[in-house]
Order: structure tokens, then C-alpha cells, then sequence
């Protein structure tokens, strides 16, 4: 178990250079955050305003090697909050290893991994945004290989598994999650790129034994159609089969002797399955219209597995970015997204609406100013009106040099 707001170490190797291993090297980083949050439940009785002051360290270490490059990098958060005059803090983290080999034709990778967060502080769907403020803990495993048929041609694999637990409160319960895929990638011209793949994602949820299985067929494609104008569009069809118990008294005979008390109720389980077939998308598009300015769009309907089992995410959202200066920078980003329970069209649906202004400025070689303002408005359901939340944070960011490690 990794404790710290953000503990992150990953772990990439790719073919050497040379035929011997490298010394490690090391980049260090810290950054310093004051966070005034107006609503963190995001619920309509608001809740006090949170003050957070927060610290980070960061740190990356990387080595060339014979059997690849490794590459590490960490940070660790802590938290100090003071809401309705009483304090509080918390030390969450995140920890990645990945493993990247790369040879003429193939190339593989292995990514292990461990994070604690809080998923509402960054929520950018509806359904992180309904996790509540509690804390999960996810451990992950993925394995990917890739093979190149010919310049064009190029054979996909993956494969992963995860375990989330969560704590209160959170709306919803732990699970584990194991997806594979198999896929195509063919380079049809300089500026396109057709893709297809199959793949089952099954997730079993805790405390009720829900299981889901997902069988997707997906086809895609990328087009860079010149210097400033690129778009990709994937499309999906998947199935969704649940398994569930049903579990019910009955009784053992006719029903007035257990009516009548002398015959007692049994309790009687049934395994019950339910299909589902779906459809998926993701739009996306960029446009960089002058030098210093970037526009770009998206939209998607995707299956999504989380606390309270798969949703179906529909989002759209619009970014804007702009370097007002060789050290000055500025982005505008809008996100809609309107979350409902896969496999039950009466479940009601969660919206969540979020607006961020953010300003990044270099005051030197390695050291930097960040501010950002972020309005969301949330919605449980059909009948809630909503609530609302402001949150402004300001940091300061410090990147140190790369420098060799001591044998």
C-alpha cells in the first residue's frame, strides 16, 4: 500500500545505444499549491468552503541499458485543509513502473503500477464526479506487444488487470477489472491511419458479485489533412452481458403452511443474465490557426467501468490555447458529460459541467507560476436541480536539472 497525495515512478526500456548500461540519472522537482474550494462535495447544501495548502516533490531517474532504457519517476503529495475552523490532512500517492523493449520489427512493454487519489478533486465525467469524496486505491498491471508486418502493416496485443478499493464516503464499492484486445494498424497513406480491433473488458464488482463482461469490435482512423489541421474518429460496437444472483424467500411448499408458520421460509438464489449491445465513438479534431494559438473539439459515448459498475459516458468539450508570450501561456478548456448505468435506461443520469481558465508563466529557467480557475455545476439525477463549485488555486512550480547518480 502506497500512501502520499501522488507517488508516481514509472519505468520505460527501450533498445540501447550502446552495448552497456548507462549510470542513472536524476531530475528532481517540487511544487507549492493553495487551493480555495467552494464546494469539494459538490452537493446542494453546500458544504464550508475548503482552504488546502498542498506540497509536492517530484523526482525521475532514467538509465540507457543493454536490454532497454529505464526511466523512473515519483511524486509524492501532502495535503493540509482547514474547513468550518477544523483541519485536517492527507497523504495520497501514485506509483507506475513500465518497461519498454524495442527491436527491428517488435516492440513490448510492461507497466505495474499503485495510485491513492481522491477522484473528485480532478473529475472531468460524470461519473468520477459521483464517486463522492472519498479516496480509492488502484493497483494495475499491463502488458502490450506490437509487431511490424511491413511499413504499413502492424499487429497489436494488450492486456491488463486492476484492482480499485475505495473508501467512505464514496458512492460506491471496490472491484477488479481485466481487459485484453488484439488489433490492426494500417498506415493507408502519409496522412492516414485505418485501425480496428477486438477486445472483452470484465469487471466483478465487491460485496454484491456483479459480473460484466464487455466484447467490443472497434474501427478507426487518424488523418493529418495538413500542418495546422488533424481529426480522428473511432467507432465501436460492444455487448454487454451481466450476471447477477437474484435472491428471494420462498417457500419450500405451498404457501399457507409458511403462512401459517409451520413450514419456515427458505432463501433461494438464482444466477440471472441480462445482454446489451451498444454503441461507442470518439470525435476529436485540432486546429492550430496561427503560431501561438491552438483550437480543439471532441466528442464521445464510451463504456466506462467505475465504483458503481460500467456507465455509459456521452462528452463533448471544447479547448482553446494561446502563448501570449515566449513564457507566458494560457488555455481555456468547456467539458459537458452526462453519465447513466449501463444496462438500465431508467437509472437516472448524472451531468456534470466544468469551465477552467488556466495561466502558466515562466519566471525563470526552472521556475514557474501556475493559476487556475475552475467553475463546476453537477446534477445527480432528473429531479435535482444541481450544485455548484468554484475552485481557484494558484502554485508555484520548481523543475531541477538532470544530474548523474553515484555509482
Amino acid at each position: 500500500m502506497l500512501f502520499g497525495t501522488a507517488l508516481c515512478t514509472v519505468v520505460s526500456l527501450s533498445t540501447p545505444a550502446t552495448a552497456h548500461a548507462q549510470a542513472w540519472n536524476w531530475q528532481g522537482g517540487a511544487r507549492a499549491t493553495l487551493e480555495h474550494n467552494s464546494n469539494q462535495a459538490l452537493t446542494v447544501a453546500n458544504s464550508p468552503a475548503l482552504l488546502t495548502a498542498r506540497l509536492t516533490a517530484t523526482g525521475r531517474a532514467g538509465r540507457q541499458a543493454p536490454i532497454g532504457r529505464s526511466e523512473g519517476e515519483a511524486e509524492l503529495v501532502f495535503d493540509a485543509s482547514r474547513q468550518a475552523g477544523r483541519g485536517d490532512g492527507s497523504v495520497l500517492g501514485r506509483v507506475t513502473l513500465n518497461h519498454q523493449i524495442e527491436a527491428l520489427r517488435d516492440s513490448g512493454s510492461a507497466r505495474i503500477g499503485h495510485r491513492r487519489n481522491r477522484p473528485i478533486e480532478n473529475a472531468r465525467t460524470a461519473s468520477e464526479a459521483a464517486f463522492g469524496t472519498g479516496e480509492q486505491d488502484v493497483t494495475e498491471l499491463a502488458l502490450s506487444w506490437s509487431h511490424a508486418f511491413s511499413e504499413r502493416l502492424s499487429a497489436e496485443l494488450d492486456t491488463g488487470r486492476s484492482r480499485t478499493r475505495v473508501s467512505a464516503p464514496s458512492a460506491g464499492q471496490g472491484y477488479a477489472l481485466a481487459n485484453g484486445s488484439a488489433g490492426l494498424r494500417f498506415r493507408f497513406s502519409e496522412i492516414t491511419t485505418l485501425t480496428g480491433s477486438l477486445g472483452r473488458t470484465r469487471q466483478r464488482l465487491d460485496g454484491n458479485g456483479l459480473l460484466i463482461d464487455i466484447d467490443t469490435l472497434r474501427l478507426g482512423g487518424s488523418m493529418t489533412a495538413s500542418e495546422t489541421l488533424s481529426f480522428r474518429l473511432d467507432a465501436a460496437h460492444s455487448a454487454t452481458t451481466q450476471v447477477f444472483t437474484l435472491r428471494a424467500l420462498v417457500c419450500p411448499l405451498p404457501a399457507s403452511f409458511c403462512q401459517g408458520g409451520l413450514v419456515p421460509f427458505v432463501l433461494a438464489e438464482q444466477v440471472a443474465r441480462s445482454r446489451r449491445s451498444q454503441t461507442q465513438y470518439n470525435v476529436s479534431g485540432q486546429w492550430r490557426w496561427s503560431e501561438t494559438s491552438t483550437f480543439a473539439a471532441r466528442a464521445s459515448r464510451a463504456l466506462t467501468a467505475g465504483v458503481q459498475g460500467v456507465s455509459l459516458e456521452d462528452s463533448h468539450g471544447l479547448d482553446v490555447a494561446h502563448d501570449a508570450g515566449p513564457d507566458t501561456s494560457v488555455s481555456l478548456a468547456w467539458q459537458q458529460s452526462r453519465s447513466t448505468l449501463a444496462g438500465q435506461p431508467g437509472a437516472s443520469a448524472g451531468r456534470l459541467q466544468s469551465l477552467a481558465l488556466v495561466a502558466n508563466h515562466r519566471l525563470g529557467e526552472r521556475l514557474s507560476l501556475l493559476g487556475q480557475l475552475q467553475h463546476r455545476r453537477y446534477s445527480r439525477g432528473t429531479l435535482d436541480t444541481g450544485a455548484s463549485g468554484t475552485v481557484l488555486s494558484i502554485s508555484l512550480q520548481y523543475l531541477g536539472a538532470t544530474v548523474p547518480l553515484p555509482h
